[in-house]
């Protein structure tokens, strides 16, 4: 499969190696990057696939109150909520 054909059209992860730089401000830049597989991921809205979660038996998401908080604790560390 060809990048081509996605670029610009759907949402793909790429994996490989990068150089980084760090500015003065404490930001990361992303200075070269060589890509050594990419995939296409799904574009779904995060209320759909966190309902589809939830519907597969066993997962454990139908018992969360509130998926999008836990989501947000994983992402940045429990109780710093969504940036």
């Amino acid at each position: 499969m060809a990048i081509a054909q996605y670029l610009y059209r759907k949402t793909i992860r790429l994996h490989g190696a990068g150089d980084w730089l760090r500015d003065e401000n404490g930001q990361w830049r992303l200075k070269k990057l060589r890509v050594d597989e990419f995939e296409v991921l799904d574009d779904a809205p995060l209320s759909e696939t966190l309902e589809r979660l939830r519907a597969i038996r066993g997962s454990g998401w139908a018992k969360l109150d509130n998926p999008f908080a836990f989501l947000c604790d994983l992402r940045y560390g429990p109780g710093e909520g969504a940036r």
